[in-house]
């Protein structure tokens, strides 16, 4: 995972998508973040850079993400920016 790139963040609890501002050995911090409830097919989510249930999180707050046991999928489409439900 690198600095200033966008991902699908896969943790113990939630999704989340959003682009790394910083990390640490514990965290992820995120900006342009959206939770993520539901991904639909994994697939279809990762080729279409769309997923079927969001709560965008405003602009300019950031979130901290836990690392460990996290996992980052390369995100290359627009960040889900507004709520979404499907």
């Amino acid at each position: 995972m690198e600095v200033g790139q966008a991902y699908l963040f896969m943790t113990l609890t939630f999704y989340w998508t959003g682009r790394i501002v910083s990390m640490s050995p514990s965290e992820i911090v995120i900006e342009d973040a959206a939770q993520v409830f539901d991904t639909g097919e994994l697939e279809q989510c990762l080729t279409s850079w769309t997923v079927k249930l969001c709560q965008a999180v405003p602009d300019g707050i950031r979130v901290s993400i836990p690392r460990p046991q996290t996992v980052g999928l390369q995100w290359k489409g627009t960040l889900p920016r507004r709520s979404r439900r499907d």
